[in-house]
């Protein structure tokens, strides 16, 4: 008797696995798919980099941003300048630490 309650609980937990791991691979899928219509974006405020630059640096700190965006878009993030976005999270704007500039 033992033995025939065993397998209706094995033949559960084999089901169960299964539709577990299915609709954790339908869940990843429609990730992906939403990521590929809607690709991660990224905030650069150039308007506060050029007002923290001193000016004699201005155009190289400007030149670092447009080459940090350039390099952000070729991995498919789309940078948009802070001053035409009206509101975003504080996790979208790259600060300026992490702007990979030419010299000091």
């Amino acid at each position: 008797m033992a033995e025939t309650t065993r397998h209706p609980i094995l033949i559960a937990g084999l089901v169960s696995l299964g539709v577990s791991g299915g609709g954790l691979l339908w869940m990843q899928h429609h990730l992906e798919r939403a990521l590929a219509v809607r690709p991660p974006v990224v905030v650069l405020d150039l308007a506060g980099a050029a007002r923290a630059a001193d000016p004699a640096r201005l155009k190289r700190r400007l030149e670092d941003y447009r080459r940090t965006a350039e390099q952000l878009s070729d991995q498919g993030l789309l940078v948009l300048d802070g001053q035409a976005v009206l509101a975003a999270p504080a996790g979208l704007s790259l600060a300026d630490s992490e702007v990979r500039h030419a010299g000091p």
